[in-house]
């Protein structure tokens, strides 16, 4: 293609993107090395039908236009809320971390404000970086958490409220879920079905506890993948003995994990705007997920 028609400003507009609707949307337009990439101003809004178009106006290099406009649409996901720089914490926490000796934690531990002394688990049970207080890490961390959480419990295009709070036995697809009060995995085990989609999101939103009965799992299948889970906790987490459990844990206040646990994922405590909480964590593993 002759380069120098394709456009998204005036005089020639011959690419254009619109969504919903007929709503255009503000881009650049680049041509390098025969690809053509729109950047949208913004992020494009979830769940939504969008149209693209390149017009006749555009030429390949003989000068010669499209016989007819290439029309094409497309319909985007759930995004996710960016973890940013707490992406490398597998547990943190405002006030305090602690538990019962014996646990694998394989991913950063941070707690902010409160000292190092509020970090009880030994070092010996960390396979990562421990931060504490004024540590820059961590301040970072907490900062890009609270942005993290807000985003998720803000979400609400095409967001799916549950009759019953109880997950158990159930298989959910990609998506936003909430529930009027708490979430609990107790009549059986959560299957998340990505349908082979391995960039699918599942965000679980709830404005006050979370609750994992003794042995139960969260199953992944079809491509689905702990690190694009994300559980909005409005008060505190609790996973029971023994649990399998899936996903980054976003909580307000704070988070206990019972004996026997393995989690793949983050356990992320205080986590809202102004919020305070610990993280306690007995004899179980956590690894962070890879992306």
């Amino acid at each position: 293609m002759d380069s120098a028609t394709i456009f998204q400003t005036t005089p020639k507009v011959t690419f254009t993107l619109t969504g919903p609707g007929l709503t255009p949307v503000a881009g650049v337009v680049t041509y390098v090395d025969k690809i053509a990439k729109f950047t949208p101003g913004s992020d494009l809004a979830d769940n939504t039908l969008f149209t693209a178009t390149i017009d006749t106006q555009a030429k390949d290099l003989a000068g010669n236009q499209l016989a007819t406009a290439k029309v094409w649409t497309f319909t985007t996901g759930q995004s996710e809320p960016v973890l940013g720089r707490s992406s490398s914490f597998a547990l943190m926490a405002s006030t305090a971390i602690s538990g019962v000796a014996g646990s694998e934690i394989n991913g950063d531990v941070g707690v902010s404000p409160a000292a190092l002394t509020s970090i009880t688990l030994t070092k010996s049970e960390i396979n990562g970086n421990i931060y504490s207080a004024t540590d820059q890490p961590i301040v970072d961390a907490i900062t890009d958490l609270r942005v993290a959480y807000d985003t998720a419990k803000a979400k609400a295009t095409n967001v799916e409220t549950l009759a019953t709070k109880d997950l158990g036995g159930k298989t959910f697809y990609p998506g936003l879920y909430k529930t009027g009060d708490s979430f609990d995995i107790t009549s059986g085990d959560l299957t998340l079905d990505a349908r082979g989609n391995e960039n699918s999101v599942f965000i679980f939103q709830m404005p006050t506890t979370l609750t994992v009965a003794v042995g139960r799992k969260v199953i992944l299948i079809n491509n689905a993948k702990a690190s694009n889970i994300y559980w909005q906790v409005g008060s505190s987490a609790t996973l029971n003995t023994t649990t399998v459990f899936k996903g980054n844990i976003m909580a307000n206040v704070s988070i206990t994990v019972n004996g026997g646990s393995n989690v793949e994922g983050r356990l992320l405590a205080a986590a809202g705007t102004g919020g305070s909480g610990a993280v306690v964590f007995n004899t179980s593993i956590i690894t962070i997920p890879v992306p």
